[in-house]
């Protein structure tokens, strides 16, 4: 469609100056499409391409964050449970995607696994005051008979989208989705020279977890600038070390295989760093009952209580597509056990079912969307600026808008903009977004006289450098910045 403006566009209003701003692109295969809509009017001010179906990259996360805040609310926690049963001991998972968290964990000045050492108190108190089973030699060292059971039921086994590329599993930011998360599905490993120039290099890694193996071909350089190189081998467990290193140094994080076993042989190995000790095996095994609750049999011993506001400042300031990847499945259990009475696993294709009510109730065409993934990494996804700028515009008079803004990265809060816009008149908040050839941003502009404007823009089709796209971006929220006067207004 075209532009969606008044028949006689006024020189220096918002769609003059984006008209002018977005008519001609730097390369000619780019499809640009964008909305903005007036909040104080509710008009649409300006439209481009507005109800054309594109990728929009991490813009996608928008659908997640705005539908956990429709139908969970700010309150909603994330509790992952700590039990025990006979001789047992167990693991319940929530989909977390936040336990271990090194971001939330350095905001909040304590270490990511700091809650084993709470665990650890807890699962020692518990021995001494109330379970016989769990005895202690005076050195403190709890030794517990049974099994360490997990249940990561909460969400369904199928850890990586179908859509993600190869290349995108073994990164950071493709890192599988389970039922039981720690540390985002990821490992850091930090290298270190030993030894004379030749010699094998020693290693670390974190979170430490025997699932892991590490294939080291690194070796010691005599040169200090020289970096080794961190991967994982499609479809396995195996982390391959290699090249040279002449310093120390902590690789970019990579991706494990399979979420659940490395989150629970981490934890049970973090215990026994804490002196308490399995003699059993680890099984995997459903404890909740079938309409999701605990059952009575267990005796509760710690939570990890993870507020879902935390995991939406992930989402939307840091774009880490593993959060919004648990939440939309996580929101696909709570739908069926709204639509069922009964829950299922949260999946993709239970997500997808989860987030359209919200999609709806915003006015948004379902019809002509696609929404394979919550993170935007699958390029399967489509969907419209128009879309996106109505979403934007619900959530703006929601009771939960206050935390749906909170969530998105500003030029003068933090995130991403912070550094890409702090030269724009006016408070910006929004979700960016990017894979190769796209390049979206859809959020808010509130200028100094206090009129809010929803936009969305979308760009696709582009080759190389994504540099002129950011550009235009800015150069849009500046228009917005600045053309509060000569918006059109209702009377």
């Amino acid at each position: 469609m075209g532009l969606l403006v008044p028949a006689t566009v006024l020189a220096g209003s918002i769609p003059s100056e984006l008209s002018k701003c977005l008519g001609k692109l730097p390369q000619s295969s780019t499809v640009c499409g964008a909305a903005v809509i007036d909040l104080n009017t509710g008009e649409l001010v300006f439209g481009l391409n507005e109800t054309q179906s594109l990728i929009p990259a991490s813009n996608q996360k928008l659908i997640v964050i705005a539908a956990a805040l429709d139908t969970i609310g700010s309150q909603g926690v994330y509790r992952t449970t700590l039990a025990a049963r006979g001789q047992d001991l167990i693991v319940i998972g929530d989909g977390d995607p936040a336990l271990g968290d090194p971001n939330l964990a350095e905001q909040a000045g304590v270490e990511p696994m700091k809650f084993i050492t709470s665990w650890a108190n807890a699962l020692a108190e518990e021995g001494e005051r109330t379970n016989p089973s769990m005895g202690g030699d005076a050195a403190h060292s709890w030794i517990i008979p049974g099994d360490f059971i997990v249940d990561d039921t909460i969400l369904d086994t199928e850890y990586f989208h179908p859509d993600w590329v190869s290349a995108d599993r073994v990164k950071w930011y493709g890192a599988p989705i389970g039922g039981l998360n720690l540390n985002n599905n990821c490992v850091e490993m930090t290298a270190i020279p030993s030894g004379k120039a030749g010699d094998s290099c020693a290693w670390s890694i974190f979170p430490s977890s025997s699932a892991l193996n590490v294939i080291n071909g690194c070796v010691t350089s005599s040169s200090s600038k020289s970096v080794p190189v961190i991967g994982r081998r499609p479809g396995t467990a195996d982390l391959v070390l290699s090249g040279k290193v002449g310093r120390q140094v902590t690789l970019q994080s990579v991706s494990v295989y399979q979420p659940s076993l490395f989150a629970a042989t981490a934890i049970r190995e973090a215990l026994a760093g804490e002196d308490i000790h399995l003699q059993g095996e680890t099984r995997f095994e459903r404890v909740r009952t079938r309409n999701g609750s605990l059952p009575n049999d267990l005796r509760i011993i710690a939570e990890h209580v993870t507020p879902l506001p935390d995991v939406l400042q992930r989402i939307g300031h840091d774009s880490q597509n593993m959060c919004a990847e648990a939440l939309f499945k996580r929101l696909g259990r709570e739908w069926t056990k709204r639509q069922h009475g009964v829950p299922s696993a949260g999946s993709w294709a239970n997500g997808r079912e989860a987030v359209l009510p919200t999609l709806q109730r915003a006015g948004c065409d379902v019809q002509n969307m696609v929404v394979a993934d919550g993170s935007g990494l699958s390029r399967s996804n489509r969907l419209t600026a128009l879309d996106l700028a109505r979403l934007l515009q619900y959530m703006h008079k929601h009771p939960e808008s206050k935390t749906f803004k909170e969530s998105l990265a500003g030029n003068r809060t933090g995130g991403k903009l912070k550094r890409r816009m702090s030269d724009v008149d006016a408070d910006v908040f929004a979700k960016t977004g990017y894979l190769t050839g796209v390049r979206s941003l859809s959020g808010y502009v509130r200028t100094k006289e206090n009129c809010w404007y929803a936009f969305s823009v979308i760009f696709n089709g582009f080759r190389g450098s994504s540099g002129p796209y950011n550009k235009l971006h800015e150069k849009v929220c500046d228009i917005l910045a600045d053309g509060c006067d000569n918006a059109p207004r209702k009377p």
